[in-house]
């Protein structure tokens, strides 16, 4: 390894140690959904900003009452509404940040489910972020199969739809490199991280 690939090779290992840091769901703001049959409902944006506003302050347990309380009130309305993943997104995030893993995957899975069905676009980045985050829960609870084998989705993913030779590639090549060293197993982390290195010097240059 030359000087230039060894500083790169530690300046990726040092991000990677940042994004153990980071939690299993990262709070990311829903793409917003253009949907004429979405109703307005004061009652459930108000549960929402509520929850927002609650999981700021760390408080997690009226975080998820207001969501509990939106999820029943959403009940009557059509399975398309897009709130329904706002508040299983949102909920999902906060029983993570409260370190209930499980029931974050659960409520992670039900807006997947939702994005899934009423988003047919396979490109749809939000989608591919949820299953960075579902990766991730996985991750957190040694599920480490299943966290790869989404990794490597989403790797696919993002080659077929910008390239082999792109960042959003690159990310991911690290994210498995993350997931090995979590598992403690730093051998299989060498060749992602090495090839993630590489596509940074061609993207970014040396």
């Amino acid at each position: 390894m030359n000087t230039r690939t060894v500083s790169a090779f530690f300046s990726a290992m040092l991000a990677i140690a940042t994004a153990l840091a980071q939690p299993a769901v990262q709070e990311r703001a829903p793409e917003p959904t253009k949907d004429p049959a979405r109703a307005a409902s004061p009652e459930i944006d108000g549960l929402l900003k509520s929850a927002h506003s609650a999981y700021r302050k760390g408080d997690y347990d009226s975080a998820r009452a207001s969501l509990d309380q939106a999820w029943g009130a959403l009940q009557p309305s059509p399975r398309s509404e897009p709130r329904r993943y706002d508040v299983a997104k949102q909920l999902a995030v906060v029983l993570s940040a409260a370190g209930d893993y499980k029931a974050a995957q659960e409520s992670l899975q039900v807006a997947i489910d939702w994005r899934e069905s009423n988003h047919v676009a396979p490109d749809d980045s939000q989608l591919i972020n949820d299953w960075i985050d579902m990766a991730n829960l996985c991750q957190r609870q040694k599920d480490f199969e299943r966290a790869l084998a989404l990794l490597q989705f989403v790797q696919g993913r993002h080659v077929r739809y910008n390239g082999p030779q792109s960042l959003l590639v690159a990310d991911d090549l690290s994210r498995i490199a993350l997931l090995h060293v979590t598992e403690e197993k730093p051998a299989l982390a060498i060749e992602p991280l090495q090839q993630a290195i590489n596509i940074r010097e061609t993207v970014l240059g040396a």
